[in-house]
């Protein structure tokens, strides 16, 4: 009774459609900004930062070999790729605290103590998704390419090693956010304990395709080492979801 009575005394504020576009607005104009001025600073360390990502393949790469590139603008077009999605992760908390400033003036006090705290382990998680793809995933698939193509002469394109790795590093640091996305639906009631143990098979099926196309190779130790932390993940939210169901 005590919880009913906080929310039909306690009022949230009333915005009319332009206020809320508004406030959007400013949101992401805020969020722009904060990735411009970053991106200014990680322009001047875009080679170390580069360097730093490559790192996965160099240390399986044939003595002597190099990454390359075919175009004469590629060096300078890739650098400013690396500084703009730099830029993009490290303002990503400064993003999520605009996400936040723009939904919570439409929460009760209740549910902001609930759910400010998914927003931690959202960055959380994701940042954890990223040192696994780096540190154990993509190492693993590069080995696996390079061993596959041992009886030729490689010459990888630093803007195709760029953009693999990134579609690679990113894509696990998304889908490492299940366990948010979960407990946030059922926090709302749209999915159930019930609903995800019943089924848990299609899921670790649905789990293993997405591990099949971000995967860029079809061995099938790397498709494990990329599904097995995602089933862990899924298990992990049916647990979640029991304590936060309907609440």
């Amino acid at each position: 009774m005590e919880e009913k009575g906080d929310y039909s005394e306690e009022e949230l504020p009333k915005l009319s459609l332009i206020e809320h576009l508004e406030e959007l607005r400013k949101r992401i104009f805020l969020s722009l900004v904060a990735v411009s001025v970053v991106f200014i600073f990680t322009l001047f360390y875009s080679e170390k930062i580069f360097n730093l990502i490559a790192l996965p393949l160099k240390k399986y790469l044939p003595e002597g070999s190099e990454l390359v590139f075919t175009r004469l603008q590629e060096p300078f077009t890739l650098y400013v790729k690396v500084s703009f999605v730099s830029a993009v992760i490290i303002s990503f908390p400064f993003i999520l605290y605009q996400i936040w400033l723009y939904i919570s003036p439409g929460l009760y006090r209740r549910e902001k103590k609930v759910l400010l705290p998914f927003f931690f382990f959202s960055l959380f998680l994701f940042l954890g998704g990223i040192l696994f793809a780096y540190f154990i995933l993509f190492p693993n698939t590069c080995s696996f390419l390079l061993e596959i193509g041992k009886s030729f002469t490689p010459m990888i394109s630093i803007t195709e090693y760029f953009n693999l790795a990134i579609f690679v590093i990113l894509g696990v640091g998304v889908v490492f956010q299940i366990p948010i996305i979960i407990t946030v639906l059922s926090y709302f009631g749209i999915l159930s304990p019930k609903f995800l143990i019943k089924n848990s098979r299609f899921a670790i099926f649905l789990i293993f395709l997405v591990a099949a196309v971000l995967s860029p190779t079809v061995d099938v130790v790397n498709l494990f080492i990329f599904a097995l932390p995602m089933v862990f993940l899924y298990l992990i939210s049916i647990l979640l979801s029991f304590f936060f169901y309907g609440k």
